[in-house]
């Protein structure tokens, strides 16, 4: 590939939030004609030779959203949005529900750009600004995310939110755990999946009531595959709190867990939460108190 075409290529969306910090102004006017299907694999093949890879790589965005207009949206570019949204409100090729699970999926960690949360979160409030209602789409998407609980205040903090009904798969009513547990979550980590669910008790969900018809979180996260999320995602429930009820069943299949050494392995539910061949024996009770201090600290803390 030509240098400067890698060069571009690699670095195009870098260079438009510059101009937008820089300049306050819209890089929409010299991006646009380069936001086409095509351009998207260059874009995503070439930031991964330079190691540096981008968030259009997860979603393969070009393939799934067409219009040329899609990119800024996921790359943090709130005025090149704004100008998007003005520019093709009304097209059929355009959809706001689109474009705003673009900007949730762009709230992914970018670390090699500074104050990449910020404008980024900048954009989703734009995008939902626009929007009419939040729907159920948005959320598992937001559960997907490095930084769910930026995203999940923002989206719950929407005026159509409290109109919001999740429902399972079978078309019961469930709750925002259950959401949690359910999405596809692979990309988050045991740090934002703790934060979320301490999040989400603050919002009034109780870990030991059944958030969907099938029994509680913990019932929930031991029929998922098998895998590392799945015992990050137990092991999370543990910490704070959901251990009180538990069907039967949930306490006895045979699992993969993570012992004291780190090590994931084959246990079940019942030797986990007794502390029980090689698990660290009485962890649920001091972590119940870690749990119950950090939510008493927040209860009185400004909002």
């Amino acid at each position: 590939m030509y240098p400067f075409l890698a060069y571009s290529a690699s670095n195009l969306f870098q260079k438009a939030r510059r101009l937008e910090i820089v300049g306050n102004i819209s890089s929409y006017a010299y991006i646009k004609e380069v936001l086409t299907p095509k351009f998207g694999p260059v874009h995503v093949a070439v930031c991964k030779r330079f190691l540096t890879e981008c968030v259009c790589g997860n979603d393969f965005i070009w393939e799934r959203y067409p219009y040329n207009a899609t990119s800024p949206f996921a790359h943090g570019l709130p005025k090149t949005c704004e100008e998007v949204i003005g520019t093709y409100t009304g097209d059929e090729s355009f959809s706001i529900d689109e474009a705003l699970n673009e900007a949730i999926l762009g709230t992914s960690i970018r670390p090699h750009e500074p104050n990449f949360l910020r404008y980024d979160l900048n954009t989703l409030s734009l995008v939902l600004s626009k929007i009419t209602q939040i729907k159920q789409s948005h959320l598992e998407r937001a559960m997907a995310v490095p930084a769910p609980v930026h995203v999940l205040k923002l989206l719950l903090g929407h005026r159509s939110a409290e109109n919001l009904q999740i429902f399972t798969d079978d078309g019961r009513n469930a709750t925002l755990l259950w959401l949690l547990v359910c999405s596809d979550i692979s990309l988050t980590n045991y740090t934002s999946l703790t934060d979320t669910l301490k999040f989400l008790i603050e919002e009034g969900e109780d870990l030991n009531e059944p958030c969907g018809s099938d029994g509680t979180a913990l019932d929930y996260a031991v029929r998922r595959e098998n895998d590392i999320t799945t015992a990050l995602i137990i092991k999370a429930l543990v910490y704070c709190g959901a251990y009180k009820t538990i069907n039967s069943i949930s306490l006895s299949k045979p699992i993969k867990l993570i012992d004291g050494s780190g090590m994931l392995r084959v246990t079940t539910l019942r030797e986990y939460l007794a502390g029980e061949d090689g698990f660290d024996p009485g962890h649920v009770e001091s972590q119940k108190v870690i749990v119950e201090e950090y939510l008493s600290k927040r209860a009185v803390m400004p909002t």
